[in-house]
């Protein structure tokens, strides 16, 4: 059985995810806008949609529209592929080679993605703790 129910509950959970990614000192996420990229998640199981546009200030975070820009990177995701990345129990290189994860797109700017979910890995646990209480 899937982790999140539904695409509610999963925009839900990342929604709170990149709130507390911004939150910190110095904040990963903003650090996209040195490199100004932009990364769309297609996620599977539940289907949804996530864009962070960084290539100008504020990054811009979306969730479940279409993007109205051409992403730099494309992720596709399983839902639960992300969800255990982030608790630390796969690695990036395995979701990748297990073809669970797919990144298209320039190779130097993948190191941005795997930055940001080496943060996140640090905060996720207490998120999804907090929301099960």
């Amino acid at each position: 059985m899937p982790y999140f129910a539904s695409p509610a509950a999963f925009y839900d959970t990342m929604q709170k995810f990149f709130e507390v990614m911004r939150a910190q000192e110095p904040n990963p996420v903003d650090s996209l806008v040195k490199q100004r990229i932009s990364i769309q998640f297609t996620v599977r199981e539940p289907n949804a949609l996530i864009a962070l546009n960084a290539r100008k200030k504020p990054l811009e975070i979306t969730f479940g529209e279409a993007v109205k820009f051409r992403p730099e990177l494309s992720v596709q995701v399983q839902a639960d592929a992300l969800h255990k990345i982030l608790l630390d129990e796969l690695s990036l290189t395995t979701a990748i080679a297990n073809q669970e994860m797919k990144v298209s797109g320039p190779i130097f700017k993948t190191f941005s993605l795997k930055e940001i979910l080496d943060q996140g890995r640090k905060l996720y646990p207490q998120i999804i703790s907090e929301q099960s209480q």
